[in-house]
């Protein structure tokens, strides 16, 4: 229905300072209580330090709760984004990426 989520990194804060150029993972996997026709999106976003700006680098949108994406970036600071598009429920965000 429209809500999202920011992601803390295990630092505590929302982003991460990847200090070198390196592969992004991300797992998002809906919870067994997850409603069947649940649709979850993933995003993975890179702060452009030349426009001043979050763009977003990689998106994984399937019709499910369940989502992955690799993605290879240069250093700089990351953040994921999990979307709930419909249905409800719990899922983990499994990550992993340059600095983690």
């Amino acid at each position: 229905d429209g809500d999202y989520w920011y992601h803390p990194y295990p630092n505590g804060d929302g982003m991460l300072y990847a200090p070198t150029a390196g592969t992004h993972h991300g797992v998002l996997t809906g919870h067994a209580d997850a409603d069947p026709l649940a649709d979850f999106d993933l995003t993975l976003w890179y702060y452009d330090s030349v426009y001043e700006d979050w763009t977003p680098v990689a998106t994984s949108t399937t019709n499910s709760a369940n989502e992955e994406i690799w993605n290879d970036g240069p250093e700089g600071w990351y953040s994921w984004e999990v979307n709930s598009w419909s249905g409800s429920g719990g899922y983990t965000l499994d990550m992993s990426g340059p600095g983690l």
